[in-house]
């Protein structure tokens, strides 16, 4: 039964790492990964094989380990020189300068500081019940809110782009006219 239970999580985790992409990955690509992996393997453990379950009093912190260990790695990888943990967890989707990412990348650990206090105050303040409404909904929704408004950064370059691109299509218009323009 033990084996059987250990090859329903190793055997995905196997797939995933034939299926990832071939470039190196960097130090704090590593340093998030393994912090996954911590917090993965902790669950797997306790949720297959300790039958008594995670020590006590430790479920009402595990939201906010999560959130604080992020915000710890998102705060020391750039003190290294690495690369911003935020560019790592957003995807390299956007063309941002370094001291963008940086910005960003700040912005992301005071987020998962003060989404890890509040973890902690709703859970020291209401019931059981209340705590894991809040923990499935609220937290989860404002961690994707965060993310999402992160997509938003880039609406203010966009309309410079705009402009920019109008001021230009409307000299070039002008330009071409006064070449075409019969003497």
């Amino acid at each position: 039964m033990s084996l059987m239970l250990t090859s329903v999580w190793v055997v995905p985790l196997l797939i995933a790492w034939a299926w990832r992409s071939r470039q190196a990955a960097t130090a704090s690509a590593w340093l998030l990964r393994i912090a996954f992996a911590g917090f993965g393997a902790w669950a797997i453990w306790f949720g297959l094989y300790v039958h008594e379950g995670e020590p006590a009093g430790i479920f009402f912190w595990k939201p906010t380990l999560l959130y604080w260990t992020l915000a710890t790695i998102a705060i020391i990888a750039p003190m290294l020189s690495w690369t911003a943990p935020a560019k790592i967890i957003v995807g390299a989707y956007f063309a941002l300068s370094s001291r963008e990412w940086r910005w960003i990348n700040r912005g992301f650990a005071i987020a998962c500081m003060l989404l890890g206090a509040v973890n902690l105050l709703v859970a020291s303040m209401t019931s059981y019940r209340n705590w894991v409404d809040f923990k499935f909904s609220c937290l989860t929704i404002l961690l994707f809110i965060g993310l999402f408004r992160l997509n938003f950064v880039w609406l203010p370059l966009i309309v410079d782009l705009s402009f920019h691109l109008y001021r230009r299509t409307v000299v070039a218009y002008r330009y071409v006219s006064q070449l075409l323009r019969t003497p």
